[in-house]
């Protein structure tokens, strides 16, 4: 069984995504290899600079004379120019952050990206980018680095680090639609933060979204041993995706004969009387208290969706204390009608 090759750039990722691999694979080994310098180096000429390539590759010959049978680059500064070194090279090359950027493009159109390192804004800008491109859609980014929570990180405070940026985030809540987390050592504070805009990160999102994985024939290659092992060996394979596999694009046979014998599971859009509860639950959070009947009167005419309600809640709660005045069903017409134009 062939090793999974992981590229940091800080040794505090190691631990993340060897969890992250135990929980997908837990025979599976890793080879890690962390390089600092490269993020160094990345900061400071850029990451297409002769030295940082030079430093990419060095990486990934040792990872490869490991044996591994592909590579997760997990620093966004770096990773689209690893990826594209990977495209030449025999071992494919995956960047952590691209299944997040395709998300985020699905939740937006308003997507703020935080940072802490002002060199990781422009790679995951461009990422979103081109995501928003290949699917046709229109996003309005908004770029944010979290004052002084780098060097916190780089002190060892990464509590301090995290709560840098989640407080960051708490000040986008009414600028956006999605709020992005730009570097791997972000992932934490997402749990940080009361907000109701849904935060998203790396870690996580890179064992997600397998349709997305469509048309390029290393990772159908990789997805493709990755069921054989885990079906030979006993243990269960989960995927999530937008669509049924059946209209995913595959190019490997194999694969798509696979994909389409798994058993399927819909996650439907809620109900109204969940979405009176979680409606019920969002006010709470806040310490809301509206009129019972306004709760099936906003299921009835909302969007079906977590994000929506979350949003809707949000602006309720927004548009109640600039008046200052409860919460009323005539409020809630108005919230509805401008959240629907």
């Amino acid at each position: 069984m062939s090793p999974v090759g992981f590229l940091h750039t800080s040794p505090v990722h190691i631990t993340t995504f060897n969890e992250l691999l135990f929980h997908v694979d837990h025979r599976r080994e890793s080879v890690v290899v962390v390089d600092e310098g490269l993020l160094r180096g990345a900061r400071a000429f850029g990451p297409s600079d002769p030295r940082v390539i030079d430093g990419i590759e060095a990486a990934l010959d040792e990872l490869e004379s490991a044996g591994v049978s592909a590579v997760l680059c997990t620093c966004s500064t770096i990773a689209g120019v690893a990826e594209a070194i990977g495209q030449t090279r025999k071992v494919p090359v995956v960047r952590v952050d691209r299944a997040m950027a395709a998300a985020a493009v699905r939740r937006g159109p308003r997507i703020a990206v935080v940072a802490t390192v002002e060199s990781t804004l422009t790679p995951t800008r461009q990422l979103i980018e081109s995501v928003a491109l290949e699917q046709g859609a229109i996003v309005e980014l908004t770029s944010v680095v979290s004052e002084g929570a780098w060097e916190r990180f780089e002190a060892g405070a990464i509590d301090d680090y995290l709560d840098l940026v989640a407080a960051t985030c708490e000040t986008l809540e009414d600028r956006c639609d999605v709020i992005v987390l730009a570097q791997a050592s972000m992932a934490a504070a997402a749990d940080r933060v009361s907000g109701a805009v849904p935060i998203l990160s790396s870690p996580k999102l890179a064992v997600e979204d397998a349709d997305e994985i469509a048309g390029n024939p290393e990772a159908e290659e990789a997805l493709f041993h990755l069921h054989n092992l885990t079906l030979a060996e006993g243990h269960s394979l989960l995927l999530t995706a937008q669509n049924a596999p059946n209209f995913w694009p595959l190019t490997l046979p194999d694969l798509a004969s696979r994909m389409q014998a798994t058993t399927l599971a819909h996650l439907r859009a809620p109900d109204d009387a969940l979405l009176a509860a979680l409606l019920m639950k969002l006010f709470a959070d806040r310490q809301l208290s509206p009129n019972p009947e306004i709760l099936p009167y906003l299921a009835r005419r909302m969007d079906r969706s977590f994000d929506a309600a979350r949003r809707l809640v949000a602006t309720l709660d927004e548009t109640a204390l600039t008046a200052g005045r409860p919460i009323t069903r005539a409020m809630a017409a108005k919230v509805l009608d401008k959240m629907t134009q």
